[in-house]
C-alpha cells in the first residue's frame, strides 16, 4: 500500500505535467506582438513592484524573485530598454543602486499583455459554473498557502464569502471543521467532535430563522468558518460555533462575524448575549473583551482529553460592544 507521502508526490508530479501545458497556453505572446513570454514576465514583475509592497525594483531582486540567471536577465532588460519599455535611474536613497521602472510605453504594453492574458483565462474557465470557479480559485489559494506559508499572502478578504442561507451539508461541514481544527491546534480528542455534533442536533430541531442564525464562511466552495446566534429564554442569545480556519485569519473576518452577530441580537430585541468557551482560547477571548463582553464564570473541568477551565462571557446589549 502506498503511503500518503507517496500519493502526494505522485499527485504533485502529475499536476505539474498538466499545469505545464496550461502555462504554455497562458504564456503565448500577444498575436502580432514582438515580446517573448520571458520578456513579458520581467515586464510584469517590474510593473507589479512600482508602488507595490515589494519595494524598489533592482536587477538583483528581480533575479532572485524570478529565479532567473543574472546574465539571461541582463539580456532581457537590454531588449526591454532598447524597445523603450524600461528605464533605469539612480536610487534617491543610495546613489550606488540602479532602479528599474516602466516607461509610458512599457505601461501600455503591460496593459495590453494583461488584457490578453485575462481573455485567455476567461476562455479557459468560461464553461465552469460559479461554484466551480470558486472551488478552483480557493484551491489555488490553498496550494500557495500550504507550500509557501512564509511568502506574500495571496488570500484577500474579497476571496472569502459569508452567508447565512443554510444549505444541505452546511451543518456537517461545520462539524468537520471544528473536529479538524481543534484537534490540530489544541489537541482535543474525538469526544469534542461528538459534542459539537450533539449541539447541532439541538440546533436542527429548534432552528427558527427569525430568532436564530448561522453564518458560514466559504472559500473556494468549502466552509472555512462559522458563528451562530441561538435565541434563549428571558430574551437572551447564545453565541456558538465561532471558528475560522487558520488560513483565513488575519483578514478581519472574526471581528466582522462577531459584529454581525451582535447586530442581529440587537435587531431581534435580545437584552443579553452570552457564550461558553475555554481558557485556552486566548485570542478569541481577547476579541470578546474588545467587543464589550465580560467573563462572569470560571469552572475547572476535564473534557475532550484535556484539563480545561470552562468560561462564561456575557454582554448586556446596548451598553457596550458591537
Amino acid at each position: 500500500m502506498r503511503s500518503e507521502a507517496d500519493r502526494l508526490i505522485r499527485s504533485i508530479r502529475e499536476f505539474n505535467r498538466f499545469y505545464t501545458g496550461i502555462i504554455g497556453l497562458l504564456d503565448r505572446p500577444v498575436p502580432g506582438g514582438d515580446i517573448s513570454p520571458a520578456d513579458a514576465r520581467v515586464l510584469l514583475e517590474i510593473g507589479g513592484r512600482e508602488g507595490g509592497p515589494q519595494g524598489e525594483c533592482t536587477a538583483a531582486n528581480l533575479s532572485g524573485e524570478l529565479r532567473m540567471d543574472p546574465g539571461y536577465l541582463s539580456r532581457i532588460l537590454g531588449r526591454l530598454e532598447g524597445g523603450g519599455m524600461v528605464d533605469r535611474r539612480r536610487s534617491g536613497r543610495d546613489g550606488r543602486c540602479t532602479l528599474l521602472g516602466l516607461t509610458e510605453k512599457g505601461r501600455e504594453v503591460l496593459e495590453s499583455l494583461n488584457r490578453a492574458a485575462d481573455r485567455r483565462v476567461e476562455r479557459m474557465t468560461g464553461h465552469l459554473s460559479a461554484g466551480e470557479q470558486a472551488l478552483l480559485s480557493g484551491s489555488m489559494h490553498a496550494i500557495r498557502e500550504l507550500l509557501d506559508p512564509g511568502g506574500e499572502r495571496s488570500l484577500r478578504r474579497e476571496d472569502v464569502t459569508v452567508r447565512w442561507d443554510l444549505r444541505p451539508g452546511d451543518v456537517g461541514s461545520v462539524i468537520h471543521l471544528h473536529g479538524a481544527v481543534y484537534a490540530e491546534e489544541f489537541g482535543y480528542n474525538l469526544e469534542f467532535e461528538g459534542y459539537v455534533a450533539d449541539t447541532f442536533r439541538e440546533f436542527a430541531r429548534i432552528y427558527r430563522p427569525g430568532k436564530d442564525r448561522l453564518w458560514v464562511v466559504e472559500l473556494g466552495g468549502s466552509i472555512v468558518g462559522s458563528l451562530a446566534v441561538l435565541g434563549r429564554p428571558a430574551r437572551e442569545a447564545q453565541l456558538r460555533w465561532f471558528l475560522l480556519h487558520p488560513s483565513c485569519r488575519g483578514l478581519g473576518l472574526g471581528r466582522e462575524l462577531l459584529h454581525s452577530a451582535l447586530r442581529f441580537c440587537r435587531e431581534r430585541g435580545y437584552r443579553r448575549a452570552y457564550l461558553l468557551t475555554t481558557s485556552d482560547q486566548r485570542k478569541a477571548s481577547a476579541m470578546y473583551a474588545r467587543a464589550g463582553f465580560r467573563k462572569t464564570e470560571e469552572k475547572p473541568t476535564r473534557m475532550w482529553g484535556k484539563e480545561l477551565v470552562e468560561e462564561r462571557w456575557e454582554l448586556v446589549l446596548g451598553d457596550a460592544g458591537g
